[in-house]
């Protein structure tokens, strides 16, 4: 099967599906934004729900899904086995590498960057803009970057240009102001570094053991 889509569907000029791809009703693919027109390309065995919109000039990898009503807005690079939940939006230029999770209500600012692994719990927010509205931001806008197999909790925010490195975990409603080193927790407001992971044991008195992706 090439593609399956109802007739609800808006596919604009431009747009390139791969095999196996399901379109669900009122999906809108390749809508024109500020930056052009460019190819947006979805991969081989995607899923792309009810009301989502993906702008064009989009690079989205093999069996990727969206939930309800998310946005993606343009110029952005998926890996493969991407997941991004409902009513979640992704601003322009990010990277989103292989096997990354994304939950319900999530916003990623511009210029996020997001490495392998990756899992991010419902209602997380990165920003890009260190002061809104400055006349000088263009030379200091810059989004986080999260190493792989990161693991960000619930209402987490990460500040722009903070670096979460390899492992580590952040814990819900965080506020990331500063760099977090890698295997590390970090909670509280504004975050601060609490222990190593392999320090960390379960309510049941479990060692913590990230699940393979």
């Amino acid at each position: 099967m090439k593609e399956h889509k109802s007739d609800n569907v808006v596919i604009h000029e431009n747009v390139q599906l791969g095999e196996s791809v399901i379109l669900d009703d009122f999906v809108i693919i390749g809508y024109r934004g500020v930056a052009g027109n460019g190819t947006t390309i979805i991969g081989n065995n995607s899923i792309i729900r009810s009301h989502t919109v993906i702008y064009a000039n989009n690079k989205i990898g093999d069996n990727f899904s969206t939930g309800h009503n998310v946005l993606i807005r343009e110029g952005s690079i998926f890996g493969n086995n991407v997941t991004i939940g409902s009513h979640s939006v992704v601003e322009g230029k990010c990277q989103i590498a292989d096997n990354v999770k994304i939950h319900t209500n999530v916003f990623l600012g511009e210029d996020t960057v997001i490495e392998k692994g990756n899992w991010l719990g419902p209602g997380c927010i990165t920003l890009i803009t260190p002061h809104p509205r400055c006349q000088h931001q263009d030379k200091c806008n810059r989004g986080p970057r999260l190493g792989k197999n990161v693991v960000v909790g619930a209402g987490a925010i990460i500040l722009p240009g903070v670096t979460i490195g390899e492992g580590a975990m952040i814990g819900a409603g965080a506020v990331v102001t500063k760099d977090i080193p890698p295997e590390m927790t970090a909670l509280g407001v504004p975050a601060k570094v609490n222990k190593r992971l392999s320090d960390i044991y379960c309510p049941v008195g479990e060692k913590y053991e990230k699940k393979p992706n």
